[in-house]
């Protein structure tokens, strides 16, 4: 999975980073709000989990730094290679621990810990929570934020539809979807006996709106442009078609009157401390 990762680094910074904004915003402002409730002059340690190319460790940095809180260390990790070289690149004005790791290797506890969009790819769900109740100070929050499922997740559904669809050469179906991993499906009640389990106490179950706008289906589509299909006309055609198919059969989109369009996706945010 890293290497994939590594591999698909650059389509993630350039057509899904900027639309995951909102949502990185929002865990920030979660972030600022706690501290801001309960200010403290000792130094706090914060971890991004899954840092990915940097950008939501860089929105909260950024925002702390504009309310004056200063005491705060921050580190990032992440397994990929790739994503790793570009959150040093981004972060390069700010002194940031990065570690190119998938485990926490040192003995530090933090006070946040904040991972986004990474659980639904992690294999071992349990041993990575038991590792963060390890490291989360007590009193300190966990914030994690993930799909709930491929119904509620448009933009992803219809993508890996669509590769199916050019691997395969056959129509799928949505809810064929639901068992993939990627999407982290289990409902509600499986997902906080999975941190109960652990320790943890959820604080706060939040469901978080994720407009993504896209100006035409091309664009929409490069994400998957390491994909033979994406640089053979034929096979482009063939992909976009199924695309603006789904995108008209089951969304309502009518490219008619416009190439843009927009695309609502449901995210899960789970605020949760030790018990």
């Amino acid at each position: 999975m890293s290497d994939e990762w590594s591999v698909l680094s650059g389509a993630y910074e350039d057509v899904l980073l900027p639309r995951f904004q909102p949502l990185y915003n929002f865990l920030a402002n979660l972030i600022l709000k706690h501290i801001a409730s309960s200010p403290q002059e000792k130094k706090l340690r914060l971890l991004d989990y899954g840092t990915g190319p940097g950008e939501p460790l860089l929105t909260i940095v950024k925002l702390l730094k504009d309310n004056q809180i200063e005491n705060i260390q921050y580190e990032g990790m992440d397994l990929s290679s790739g994503m790793i070289a570009l959150a040093q690149q981004r972060l390069k004005n700010f002194q940031i621990d990065l570690n190119h790791s998938d485990s926490i290797a040192n003995s530090e506890t933090y006070a946040f810990i904040v991972s986004s969009l990474v659980l639904p790819y992690i294999s071992n769900k349990n041993q990575l929570l038991q590792e963060f109740y390890q490291h989360l100070n007590n009193g300190g929050l966990l914030i994690t934020c993930h799909w709930s499922k491929a119904s509620q997740v448009a933009f992803l559904s219809i993508l890996k539809r669509v590769i199916l669809f050019m691997t395969n050469n056959q129509e799928s179906v949505e809810g064929n979807l639901d068992d993939d991993s990627s999407f982290s499906c289990a409902n509600e009640e499986l997902t906080r006996s999975l941190y109960e389990q652990q320790g943890f106490r959820i604080r706060d179950w939040l469901h978080f709106k994720l407009s993504m706008s896209f100006p035409d289906i091309r664009t929409f589509l490069s994400f998957a442009r390491v994909a033979p299909w994406f640089n053979d006309e034929n096979l482009y055609l063939k992909a976009e078609s199924e695309a603006k198919r789904i995108l008209t059969e089951e969304h309502g989109k009518n490219f008619f009157e416009n190439k843009s369009f927009q695309l609502e996706n449901d995210a899960v945010i789970i605020i949760a401390t030790k018990n």
